[in-house]
């Protein structure tokens, strides 16, 4: 087993346990209370970057979460 089979058999482990959605979803609360902060603080930079690194972690929008494009760049390697 290379490592790409290995890296991706261990995450779909993760995937189906109840520490992984508690996981993801303290971390899209805590994104949440940074976005609001973003609109209440006098300057919002430390909370922008809170979210930006939490969407870098999740994934946002056309972007896949960071596990997934680990995953893809390993793939690309043992190819």
């Amino acid at each position: 087993m290379n490592t790409y089979e290995r890296a991706t058999s261990e995450y779909s482990q993760i995937l189906n346990t109840k520490f992984w959605d508690l996981f993801v979803a303290r971390l899209r609360e805590y994104r949440g209370v940074l976005s609001r902060q973003c609109e209440t603080e006098d300057d919002p930079r430390r909370s922008q970057g809170g979210v930006i690194a939490i969407d870098f972690i999740l994934g946002r929008n056309e972007q896949q979460p960071l596990a997934e494009r680990l995953l893809a760049e390993l793939k690309k390697k043992s190819d």
